[in-house]
């Protein structure tokens, strides 16, 4: 577990499972705590299958377990809030100048994809894993300055 520390609640993400925070490490990530709609299992889930991930050269986004306290947990909304549980929750980090593959028609061809040498390797891996919900919408393509991108899995 990192000694990260939430600063500031921004915003809750689409999917409403997430929650955007600044992190005192001056980074932004997507938090998603425990006993959430999806349940604890969620974060186990994300945590065994991205860890998975990173050990196969897959390009998940770097994520950290962090501990957030009931106080920190109030800063939610109530509406999306009121069963989270304190404790150690999910944090992956947030990139700048990232978009959903689905936000990204027409989608890049292999030559403008930086790392397209992974797309069989995220196929295969979700298939052994039986992930179930990979969508357009949790690849995430990283606008490199160059003009390429560089694809992310998130959502695991």
């Amino acid at each position: 577990m990192t000694s990260l520390k939430p600063v500031k609640y921004l915003e809750t993400l689409s999917g409403k499972a997430a929650h955007l925070f600044l992190y005192t490490d001056g980074n932004r990530y997507a938090v998603k705590c425990k006993n959430n709609f999806h349940g604890t299992r969620e974060l186990v889930n994300e945590f065994v299958i991205a860890r998975l991930g990173q050990l196969l050269s897959l390009p998940v986004v770097p994520f950290e377990i962090v501990h957030m306290s009931k106080e920190q947990i109030q800063y939610i909304p109530k509406k999306f809030s009121s069963n989270y549980k304190p404790g150690k929750q999910f944090a992956s980090l947030f990139i700048d100048n990232c978009i959903g593959l689905s936000k990204k028609p027409p989608h890049p061809t292999k030559n403008e994809i930086k790392n397209h040498q992974v797309l069989a390797g995220i196929f295969v891996f979700d298939h052994w894993v039986h992930n179930a919900d990979r969508t357009k919408s949790n690849i995430l393509l990283e606008r490199l300055p160059e003009g390429k991108y560089n694809i992310h899995m998130i959502d695991h």
